[in-house]
């Protein structure tokens, strides 16, 4: 195993095993160093790299741990120092003209320290150049859009500068801003500024930002005004964007079972056991359409006959009818779908979700959901009952200790006729037999004979 993986396999494990840890660590990831674009695509070329890994960082016990060590008042000041620092990693984006010709631009903390009175704005900045390690890329031929400098600097930059203003407006109301000039804050850092030029740039989208509850710092610090703010930028979206993190997957019965798997990038992959069906954005799709305005909101998909249940960041639940292609239930309390037993429902915490375990053996009616500190939730849909137990006293209590991985590095799981499919960290997947028994062994995502080329990256 190289190193690079086995660091990559130890941060997952040790990042969703110990959660009660701290969160205020180190999470960059970079073991690449390539000095120019992706040769086989052409120049120019306008590339968004980033250095961290492929997993959204937990912003609300980031907040909480920031509140916990420093008064309301240093909130706001500390939590821009800790996206200043790089620990939660960083995003850049380069225009290539050619192999050995680029330029950046970037917004960086100011050097001064104050953010109000220095502008931001970076150019060919060493931090931002080819030369800086990262982990993953996305590159896109630019031959046919305007690049200039003339443009670049003349209209893009103003644009993103007067909405980082109108952003930082609402975190410092009342604060005099520099009509010309960017703000960095934490709710436009680095990474913002690469998701907003690389698609002015490019024409693409690029994700960049998570869904975040700004009320939690609004109510923290008595500042009415950032509950406005919905979202918060953030290095592992846009890893997450480019490698195409698997968000959720499900399965059909039948001779030919069809599946879907529903990727971090927006799209979906549909495929049977010969052959892919589509890929597409899901807003392309009569059923699928409808998840688009909550896609990043969804945690985790739990596919029972004709109903998918959606669980989102916020702990609530919506229903998805694949018949009737609607939602019957939109973010509802997980009480007025499940009974709790022993404990209240209420007592269950389903906004710490970590994914859902395809069926195993002669349990045709339930379902398993593993939580972040690795218990397990059991739901039945004959009582529409959820307990919640200890993974050790559980029907996969015999067998998790005998799987080739760690059960905390399963991100998504597919059972169709008769055919289970965990995704895993780190790109990986593992097909396995109604025993739960590995058939052959661990491979690579880009390894699969159908759906492989898909999850390629640059």
């Amino acid at each position: 195993m190289s190193k690079v993986l086995f660091k990559y396999i130890l941060f997952s494990v040790l990042v969703l095993k110990f959660a009660h840890a701290s969160l205020l660590i180190n999470y960059r990831y970079q073991p690449r160093l390539e000095e120019r674009g992706v040769d086989s695509i052409g120049y120019p070329q306008v590339c968004i790299r980033t250095n961290t890994y492929d997993a959204k960082l937990d912003f609300d016990g980031i907040f909480k741990e920031i509140a916990q060590k420093h008064p309301a008042n240093e909130l706001l000041n500390e939590a821009n120092k800790y996206a200043a620092s790089g620990d939660f990693g960083h995003s850049w984006t380069i225009l290539f003209n050619s192999p050995d010709k680029w330029t950046s631009w970037s917004y960086r903390f100011p050097i001064s320290g104050d953010i109000f009175k220095s502008s931001p704005l970076q150019k060919n900045h060493w931090a931002d150049s080819p030369s800086r390690k990262f982990s993953y890329q996305y590159c896109v031929n630019v031959k046919n859009r305007d690049t200039s400098v003339t443009t670049v600097e003349n209209k893009y930059i103003p644009e993103i500068d007067a909405t980082s203003r109108d952003i930082a407006g609402k975190i410092y109301p009342g604060v005099p801003l520099s009509p010309t000039q960017g703000v960095y804050t934490m709710a436009t850092p680095c990474v913002w500024f690469a998701g907003q030029i690389f698609q002015k740039l490019t024409g693409k989208t690029v994700g960049f930002e998570q869904p975040f509850d700004w009320k939690l710092v609004a109510d923290e610090t008595n500042q009415p005004t950032l509950a406005v703010l919905k979202s918060m930028p953030d290095a592992g979206v846009v890893a997450e964007f480019i490698t195409r993190k698997i968000k959720f997957s499900g399965g059909l019965e039948g001779s030919n079972p069809e599946k879907v798997i529903f990727t971090a990038d927006r799209n979906y992959v549909l495929y049977n056991n010969n052959q892919i069906l589509n890929i597409a954005p899901i807003e392309n799709n009569s059923y699928f359409k409808t998840l688009a305005a909550d896609f990043e909101s969804i945690q985790a998909g739990m596919h029972h006959n004709e109903l998918i249940y959606l669980f989102m960041r916020s702990g609530n639940i919506s229903v998805f009818d694949l018949n009737k292609k609607q939602f019957i239930k939109k973010e509802v309390s997980p009480d007025s779908l499940f009974s709790g037993n022993p404990a209240s429902i209420k007592d269950i915490p389903f906004k710490d979700i970590r994914t859902i375990l395809p069926a195993y053996g002669n349990y045709t009616n339930t379902q398993w959901i593993l939580l972040r500190d690795m218990r397990l939730l059991e739901v039945n849909f004959d009582t529409k009952r959820v307990t919640l137990r200890d993974i050790n006293n559980s029907p996969f209590s015999g067998i998790v200790n005998n799987l080739p991985f760690n059960v905390n590095e399963i991100i998504a799981g597919t059972n169709s006729g008769g055919a289970r499919t965990l995704f895993l960290t780190n790109r990986r997947y593992a097909d396995l037999d109604s025993s739960f028994r590995v058939i052959d062994k661990v491979k690579k995502l880009e390894e699969h004979p159908i759906f492989g080329r898909y999850f390629a990256v640059q």
